[in-house]
């Protein structure tokens, strides 16, 4: 690597690095509810756990932002986009089953939340269509890593990916987490804790419904 390149990867470091500077404070007050136990992730508050992978997911948004933008006019780091694929495959689709499979339907006989829950599933599968587009992309830029009209795709899916991601994030822990935790009982919580643990341990970790403490719609006042 030249000096030039050199000093361009150390300034995409640092600009990189002040911006997640305070989700990593977050994060690092976050982690706290979430111990280990025999190498095992034991989680104890499932929101928490879901607000933490939030701030994992947008880190790893602006890693491919920054891919994107570092590339224009050179040869794109194949590997680092790879790296934010294989996320988007393996911890994302993890975080959506915590969702789909233990937080949704516990809510699915509350009619206030179950609008919001349709339209959030409906836009994983959206944010999935981005992530088959990004995988062909990689496959492109794998063989010619310097095409510039792929790399512009780069670009423009990574701004799509970070600006349909932030809707949807808003949404969830500006609504659906505080919902849910005012209608969800204790037990409902401690089995969402639990079946996201089994599913980080390669247990499964299957879904459940009830624990509700009310599924009636609240009154406008």
């Amino acid at each position: 690597m030249s000096r030039s390149e050199k000093k361009k990867a150390t300034r995409r470091r640092c600009r990189r690095e002040s911006t997640t500077d305070a989700r990593a404070r977050a994060l690092l007050t976050l982690t706290a509810t979430v111990t280990r136990d025999h190498d095992v992730e034991v989680i104890q508050d499932p929101f928490v756990q879901l607000t933490r992978s939030h701030r994992r997911l947008e880190e790893r948004l602006e890693d491919l932002r920054w891919a994107a933008r570092g590339a224009r006019g050179a040869a794109v780091d194949v590997d680092a986009v790879r790296d934010v694929a294989s996320f988007f495959s393996r911890a994302v689709r993890r975080h959506e089953e915590d969702e789909e499979l233990s937080l949704f339907p516990r809510l699915q006989n509350n009619s206030t939340l179950a609008p919001l829950l349709a339209r959030l599933a409906l836009e994983h599968r959206e944010h999935l269509t981005l992530q088959c587009q990004l995988d062909k992309l990689i496959e492109t830029l794998h063989k010619t890593p310097d095409d510039e009209t792929a790399i512009e795709e780069l670009a423009a899916l990574s701004e799509a990916l970070i600006l349909a991601y932030r809707k949807h994030l808003d949404a969830e822990e500006g609504v659906l987490f505080p919902g849910a935790r005012a209608v969800l009982d204790a037990e409902a919580l401690d089995a969402m804790a639990t079946e996201m643990s089994e599913r980080r341990s390669g247990g499964g970790g299957g879904g459940g419904g009830g624990g509700g403490r009310s599924t009636a719609t609240p009154s406008s006042s």
